[in-house]
């Protein structure tokens, strides 16, 4: 997948410029300019901005274009494919400048903020900035890459990820351990990289669709992961909250001894995130759990 971010100015054009183009992070064949030659980019771009006038204000967009390390790729198929992104913006100055120094490629993009057909400022909506990254997912896919999401409508939710959760949910469901959660994910058609002391779990669905869980946690989820921290910590506050069992299920030694796997899913706002609301987390957790043995307790 390729990730696209537009980065806050931070520093001047000449700056930026040495900076992408520094030699420790990348070789002169991974240097191209785009309306421009890359080597006089900086006195380019201020002839375009005197031209029309325009120097005052942003003085140039710098645009991030990077790659999953998990994706087959090289460094000159990497730059080959922030050309083509490049000239998603006609008629502005680009140098595009790839990146080998970090385990995932990337490539830099630093634009003119005027066209030097029109003269106009670029300026970039909410609806632009979607484009963009649609724009380059398809690239991606042209490259047989993995892509990423773009922004949704925070109302509706891509029928992917729909089937994410779902499936998450069949999963979990399922599931009496982390090995086994893997392998039912993997049986139904997802790759799921969840390692030791990483800090998210990621889903790769059958479509290359990759996704954080961070973005299957909606705000009510954030609520529960609280929920459930009065309720181990033995807060009585969860006593209004929670049916009677599952407070008693969560403070037994049952749940803390037996199924670190549940305890590992609640720190990690992991495998429950797709739940749309409270009670439903409060079903998914007393499904999971009871399908597992309990010494002691009849559940």
């Amino acid at each position: 997948m390729a990730s696209v971010k537009f980065i806050g100015v931070s520093r001047g054009l000449k700056d930026i410029l040495d900076y992408v183009t520094n030699r420790e992070k990348t070789t002169d064949a991974l240097i191209t300019g785009v309306n421009c030659v890359a080597q006089t980019a900086l006195d380019e771009f201020e002839t375009v901005k005197k031209q029309f006038r325009k120097t005052d204000g942003r003085g140039y967009y710098h645009i991030v274009q990077a790659f999953s390390p998990d994706d087959p790729l090289d460094f000159e198929t990497a730059h080959e494919i922030g050309l083509q992104f490049a000239a998603f913006f006609p008629g502005y100055q680009c140098v595009v400048v790839t990146h080998m120094n970090t385990k995932h490629i990337h490539n830099h993009i630093v634009m003119n903020s005027v066209n030097f057909e029109t003269g106009m400022k670029f300026h970039q909506s909410a609806q632009e900035m979607r484009q963009v990254k649609e724009f380059s997912n398809q690239l991606c896919q042209r490259y047989e890459l993995s892509i990423t999401e773009t922004k949704a409508d925070p109302f509706e939710i891509p029928e992917w990820k729909k089937r994410l959760r779902r499936n998450i949910k069949r999963a979990m469901e399922l599931s009496y351990d982390r090995e086994d959660f893997l392998m039912y994910m993997e049986a139904f058609g997802y790759k799921v990289k969840w390692e030791p002391g990483q800090k998210y779990i990621t889903y790769t669905t059958p479509e290359n669709q990759v996704c954080r869980d961070r973005k299957l946690f909606d705000q009510t989820l954030k609520v529960i992961v609280c929920l459930l921290e009065l309720i181990l910590h033995g807060t009585e506050q969860a006593d209004d909250l929670f049916p009677a069992e599952i407070i008693q299920l969560f403070r037994s030694e049952f749940f803390h001894e037996t199924v670190p796997f549940l305890s590992v899913i609640i720190r990690k706002r992991a495998v429950f995130s797709y739940l749309p609301n409270f009670w439903h987390s409060s079903c998914c957790i007393w499904i999971s759990i009871r399908r597992m043995p309990v010494h002691g307790m009849e559940i």
